[in-house]
């Protein structure tokens, strides 16, 4: 596990809950990314599924005061899992999930430079490490099948885990 050192634990509570509570303005700005690029665009019925679960769980595992205990990595971990196991089950390519992940830093990256600007750089590069094992994990889920035949599910889940950037034990 790499260690990340921390920062003023009273600022990470409050980007934190704030990030949190805005969920749903940030993915609602998701939206209009996806909506603006016709490239990204999804059928609307495809868009959120389990975006919002996935959102939650990131700022859990990323935006805390000792940010990242393995508990809270295995949570988004496996959120990220199951949204990449379900966009398989709705026919989509494995493509697509790199666009979404990305498409989520950007809404993210949007709230956070508007309402955190002081804590921005550091917020981000929080996010973007979480980001980054949510984009392995649903590219993992995707592959849920491939990977259960080889023996190699759920350990490569584990592993995932395992590797996170955290900043508490």
């Amino acid at each position: 596990m790499v260690r990340l050192p921390d920062a003023d634990h009273t600022a990470w509570i409050e980007i934190r809950d704030d990030v949190k509570a805005h969920v749903d303005a940030i993915l609602r700005d998701w939206e209009r990314i996806t909506a603006e690029e016709p490239w990204m665009s999804l059928p609307e019925h495809h868009r959120l599924d389990a975006l919002p679960k996935v959102a939650q769980a990131l700022c859990d595992a990323a935006l805390t005061p000792s940010g990242g205990s393995v508990e809270a990595y295995r949570q988004f971990v496996w959120a990220a899992v199951g949204h990449g196991e379900m966009r398989r089950q709705q026919g989509f390519a494995k493509e697509l999930l790199f666009t979404e992940h990305y498409l989520l830093r950007q809404a993210m990256w949007r709230y956070v430079t508007a309402h955190h600007l002081a804590r921005a750089a550091e917020t981000l590069v929080r996010l973007d490490a979480a980001v980054t094992v949510g984009t392995r994990a649903s590219i993992t889920g995707f592959h849920h099948a491939e990977l259960q035949q080889r023996g190699r599910w759920p350990a490569v889940v584990e592993d995932i885990v395992r590797q996170a950037p955290l900043r508490d034990g």
